[in-house]
């Protein structure tokens, strides 16, 4: 009977201890929730345009990489899609180049109405940057928009405008004796992303919290059913910027940068920004004065949107196309992917910049925001995970026709979280040819409470930077 006694006293003793030490104080921080993330690019890009005969117009919709990709129609890629995304069952999952209206509303029914996503964005658009912004292609301004239309249907090399469009556009056309054309108006694109969240969205508190012009189209979970959100100018529901500057066909659309906050658990919330900037058509990096200037953009909403504290202990996050040819912490010198995430990023060439915001890198702790102080306007925020998280050998890319690592996620560091594994999938595939779905590939990603050993990173076995 002592014996059991004086063991009973010690492992209360021991329990004591436990709870008195670093678990203890570990409870007593911010709740942290396991989250699984993804971000796809699906090139179901859309070109809607009315053409001009004479006195006569017709407005068409053409599914640009209708005979890409497999090939099946978009209706049945967007099934497809949907059908993978519910398999891997994120939490989150951002989709870049979904342009067109009845894309959106499919993948809503599928992952929304038909799936565990009941919170969404559907559509961020506002002011497209136009022809002559302050980045604008001299040679996009000096073509008229027959030209610019032929080159967004894909005009073969060496074929005269005019030839293309009487044997290849006209002959679709489904009006007889519609041609020729004399004249076209291109719509402006919105931003073509969409989020889904199998959690619910809630506000934010920041004073700071700036409304743009901007139509944002969403949806959110509540106790008593779905609820529109960003449609009431008074509530600080969904962050988001247009870009204001824009090179190329990028000029033609409001391409933007959106956030939400998201109840992951009652004592966590995740913020999430979602992106797609400016591409490159001719050569690689070519606009990276560009896409700098919209991250500073980024930078300055969520600057706004979030008070220094939520930025300091929430999980924020970034995802997207971001178009930055990729590198790693050994690979990324002097290049545009250092200048932005890497060790160059206080050297950026760029009169708009966003400075080291994006390039904390594998430090211990991030310096624009620190619980119980101010904003460091200098300091540094997002960490690339593939860039400084797992393996430096490993140089996969999510574009596997450019060959280049464009997809990104990137977060912040907040006390007792890890990023426990990041990979590029490969199930986006046609179900009967086995073709890829998109030129892109998916980017998954998990986080999940630090622990020795929770991250890939070989210089860093115990959750913490080297």
């Amino acid at each position: 009977m002592a014996s059991t006694t004086r063991r009973v006293a010690l492992v209360a003793a021991l329990v004591a201890v436990l709870f008195s030490g670093s678990l203890a104080r570990a409870v007593t921080g911010p709740a942290r929730a396991p989250l699984r993330l993804m971000t796809y690019n699906t090139a179901l890009m859309n070109l809607e345009a009315t053409l001009q005969a004479g006195l006569a117009s017709i407005d068409i919709s053409w599914d640009v990489n209708k005979k890409g990709y497999g090939g099946a129609p978009y209706a049945d890629r967007v099934v497809m899609i949907s059908d993978y995304i519910k398999d891997e069952d994120p939490d989150v999952v951002v989709l870049n180049e979904v342009w067109n209206d009845k894309q959106k509303d499919e993948f809503v029914t599928e992952l929304a109405a038909n799936g565990k996503y009941k919170s969404y964005v559907r559509k961020i658009q506002g002011k497209a940057p136009g022809m002559f912004n302050r980045f604008a292609d001299p040679g996009l301004n000096t073509q008229n928009m027959i030209d610019i239309f032929a080159t967004l249907m894909g005009k073969p090399a060496g074929w005269s405008v005019d030839l293309f469009l009487d044997t290849i556009v006209c002959p679709a056309i489904p009006v007889p004796g519609f041609c020729p054309i004399t004249d076209v108006d291109i719509h402006m694109q919105d931003s073509g992303i969409m989020l889904f969240s199998k959690h619910p969205f809630v506000e934010f508190d920041s004073s700071h919290f700036k409304r743009v012009k901007v139509t944002v189209d969403g949806v959110t979970d509540t106790p008593n059913g779905p609820k529109m959100w960003g449609v009431d100018p008074k509530k600080q529901e969904v962050a988001a910027v247009v870009y204001t500057g824009a090179r190329g066909m990028d000029q033609l659309a409001s391409k933007a940068a959106g956030m939400v906050r998201i109840q992951v658990t009652p004592g966590s919330i995740a913020d999430v920004v979602f992106s797609h900037s400016n591409a490159d058509e001719k050569s690689f990096e070519e606009n990276a004065d560009v896409r700098a200037f919209q991250m500073n953009q980024v930078k300055s909403m969520i600057a706004h949107a979030l008070t220094a504290d939520e930025m300091a202990r929430e999980q924020v996050y970034m995802m997207g196309d971001l178009n930055t040819p990729g590198h790693n912490e050994v690979t990324g010198n002097v290049e545009e992917w250092s200048t932005l995430f890497g060790k160059n990023a206080a050297n950026s060439p760029w009169t708009r910049n966003p400075g080291v915001f994006y390039a904390c890198g594998d430090a211990a702790q991030c310096t624009f925001a620190v619980s119980g102080q101010k904003i460091n306007k200098k300091g540094t925020f997002f960490t690339d995970a593939w860039g400084f998280e797992t393996s430096t050998a490993d140089e996969s890319k999510t574009n596997y026709i450019d060959n280049k690592y464009f997809d990104y996620v990137l977060h912040n560091k907040p006390a007792r979280q890890c990023m426990q594994h990041i990979r590029i999938g490969s199930e986006m595939q046609d179900v009967l040819l086995g073709a890829q779905l998109s030129d892109h590939l998916p980017v998954h990603v998990d986080f999940n409470l630090a622990a020795p050993r929770c991250t890939p990173n070989l210089e860093d076995p115990d959750g913490n930077a080297a």
